[in-house]
């Protein structure tokens, strides 16, 4: 654990035990008042009309945001209880370093994704519970209940560009945390002992920042980013880093029509209960090459107890999003094997590693020639 972590572990220690249970309860139901606000901010861009290194006034920002003064006012004075904006001087606003994060396209969508679509679902979470109880359909979740479609989430993306693209910005956004670094993959396997020339194909790869990521370490091989039309955007008929990495439409549920080297499929089978994650590997066995490799980069959920409270909170945070929007779940190493076996019975888990720091595992599997 490190010394960052270990400090935020007793601060949040010391404030449950100092604020007690009652008060701790019943600020923790409050939160989403305070999301509230985050969602107010990032859909009315607040951020934007604040000087970077100035002050404006209240009542200019609501005008030119378009705002009555005095709800903008009271929004931002909760929002600056949480370090998100200041008040320098009565009647003045100013950037925080954490506001200031909010110019940032990607961490905008990020805040606003979290603030409106999943905030939302989180309030339909029981009521889904009750209308399709146990249910691994990916039509029958509380997403659908709050964005009010009977779509499963990415093809009701397809028919909301806005959304679809607040969505890749916010999966690019994601890597600049820590604990979800794109360094965890580069470090996470020998990408150096493949061949010059060897294709690896990104499997839902969006944007591409996989493909680049490891592309800026190993000149040698060739990537493929394959996605739907609507998560590649603007990237489906270019090519990145002098051609090294091309971009391919296509649907996971499909037959895979390129014979690759290795198979990557970073943080996408937790977005999708078993029934359909085991498709979309079987999609890719069916055109696996001898030899070929797949490429997991997945949670491994730990027992409970067994890391700091706050690295599980984060898995289980997400945990219960998986549940909410896909009915899909996190799945602990015992999961992932049978999930493995089930799916294909010449499926072999080879390796599997955890970077320090990673909340994610890379794992490696290869297909055996008898089951």
């Amino acid at each position: 654990m490190s010394a960052r972590t270990r400090l935020l572990e007793a601060c949040t220690e010391i404030s449950h035990l100092a604020a007690g249970p009652y008060d701790h309860l019943i600020t923790l139901s409050l939160s989403h008042r305070v999301e509230s606000a985050l969602q107010y901010a990032c859909h009315f861009n607040l951020a934007s009309y604040v000087p970077v290194d100035g002050r404006i006034p209240f009542s200019d920002l609501s005008t030119q945001a378009g705002v009555p003064t005095s709800q903008c006012t009271r929004i931002l004075r909760l929002l600056m209880t949480y370090f998100v904006f200041c008040e320098p001087e009565p009647g003045y606003v100013s950037h925080t370093p954490d506001s200031a994060l909010l110019l940032d396209e990607r961490v905008h969508s990020s805040v606003g994704l979290y603030t409106d679509e999943s905030l939302r679902c989180a309030s339909f979470l029981s009521t889904a519970a009750e209308k399709w109880p146990g249910s691994e359909e990916r039509t029958e979740t509380a997403y659908n209940l709050a964005l009010n479609t009977p779509l499963p989430m990415f093809e009701f993306l397809q028919k909301e560009p806005a959304r679809a693209q607040r969505f890749r910005n916010t999966m690019a956004s994601l890597c600049r945390r820590d604990h979800l670094s794109l360094d965890h993959l580069v470090e996470g396997f020998n990408w150096g002992s493949l061949p010059d020339q060897a294709v690896v194909a990104d499997i839902g790869g969006s944007s591409g920042h996989c493909s680049k990521a490891i592309a800026a370490a190993n000149p040698h091989l060739r990537f493929i980013v394959q996605d739907l039309e609507v998560a590649l955007g603007c990237h489906k008929s270019v090519k990145d880093m002098n051609g090294q990495i091309q971009y391919m439409p296509y649907d996971f549920f499909t037959p895979q029509p390129v014979q690759a080297d290795i198979y990557l499929l970073r943080w996408i089978l937790h977005d999708y209960p078993d029934k359909y994650a085991a498709k979309i590997l079987q999609m890719q066995i069916q055109s696996m090459p001898p030899g070929s490799r797949i490429i997991l980069m997945e949670s491994v959920m730990m027992p409970p107890g067994t890391e700091s409270r706050l690295v599980e909170r984060k898995a289980r945070i997400l945990d219960i999003g998986m549940m909410s929007l896909y009915n899909s779940a996190e799945r602990d190493m015992d999961a992932w094997v049978a999930f493995f076996n089930r799916t294909d019975p010449r499926l072999r888990l080879v390796n599997v590693v955890k970077s320090t720091g990673s909340a994610l595992s890379v794992m490696e599997l290869q297909l055996a020639a008898e089951p």
